[in-house]
């Protein structure tokens, strides 16, 4: 998963859909979580940290049009070393993706992003808050 193709996605998201906090990850010891909405679709990007790993999940609270296509791509990014650490392609379903983890290296800054694509257009997407 490239980090620009997930950058471009939240900037259109986050430019239109910034809204409150949602709950923090069941792991959560650093991060939390932040709701994008846009067009039908509200979803929640978290991120924590346990201080020897960093866990993200993502929460789809609803969902707009799925048309023949819908898949949720996200992945823990290293913002320190410019890297993204795990991915993962989901299809779309309500309520919580399955949890990705990733060794923490002490002072570096991490962050999950996602997007959902619907017949493989980007539909809403947005970053967590950053755990250091």
């Amino acid at each position: 998963m490239r980090r620009k193709l997930l950058s471009a996605g939240a900037a259109v998201g986050m430019a239109t859909a910034l809204l409150a906090a949602t709950p923090t990850s069941a792991t959560a010891a650093g991060g939390g979580c932040l709701n994008y909405a846009r067009s039908g679709w509200n979803i929640g990007v978290c991120s924590s940290d346990n201080g020897v790993r960093v866990s993200g999940d993502v929460y789809i609270n609803a969902r707009g049009s799925l048309g023949s296509s819908c898949v949720l791509i996200f992945g823990i990014f290293n913002i320190t070393r410019d890297r993204t650490m795990v991915s993962t392609t989901v299809p779309c379903k309500l309520g919580r993706s399955p949890e990705l983890h990733t060794p923490k290296e002490a002072g570096h800054r991490y962050e999950n992003t996602a997007l959902i694509e619907v017949n493989g257009n980007y539909v809403v997407g947005g970053v967590s808050k950053a755990t250091y």
